[in-house]
């Protein structure tokens, strides 16, 4: 019974799924080296975002993110001035073990919840947990808000504005702002 229920509902569960893939910049809060922006130091890099996301209500749904997040002038100066060393060794130039550290580089999964603030799912905000790696793994949480304009039948255009900070300083020094812009389908 329960089967024949799933197959007769086929077309409505399956519009109640979407998928996102979207790109963008990053704005990294602190650390150096950096531009300063009034009183605050920031950094730049890109990031990618692959999402998997299921409606529950009008108005409240849960996604799944697979993401990275590059800081190129971090990737950069480690890459030019980080001296070479043998692993889990301390490096005698910059007196620090070679896994601490940061090639500006993290990779992770979230788990969010995402809930429409207009009946129309236009203008969105999203918060949840985060699990990334950045020479170990660690837990963070994040938050933003976004809007997702319909561009087709079922396809939207999206632009998010997130904030990814870890739950520990060893994690990473500083919290990102990752600017995605990407299509949902």
């Amino acid at each position: 019974m329960g089967l024949a229920f799933l197959l007769a509902c086929a077309a409505p569960l399956h519009s109640q799924t979407y998928v996102e893939a979207g790109g963008g910049f990053n704005y990294t809060a602190g650390g150096l080296p950096g531009r300063i922006l009034g009183s605050r130091m920031y950094q730049t890099g890109f990031n990618l975002r692959a999402s998997v996301g299921r409606t529950l209500t009008p108005r409240v749904g849960v996604r799944l993110d697979a993401f990275t997040l590059l800081d190129m002038e971090k990737r950069v100066s480690v890459t030019m001035y980080a001296p070479p060393c043998l692993p889990d060794v301390v490096c005698p130039a910059a007196g620090v073990p070679r896994g601490t550290l940061d090639d500006g580089r993290v990779t992770g999964v979230a788990a969010n919840a995402r809930v429409n603030i207009d009946a129309r799912g236009v203008f969105y905000v999203i918060g949840g947990a985060a699990l990334f790696h950045n020479n170990e793994l660690h837990l963070g949480v994040l938050a933003g808000t976004g809007i997702a304009i319909p561009v087709g039948d079922r396809l939207r255009a999206f632009a998010e504005a997130r904030w990814l900070g870890p739950l520990s300083s060893r994690a990473m020094k500083r919290s990102v702002v990752p600017l995605t812009l990407g299509l949902r389908w």
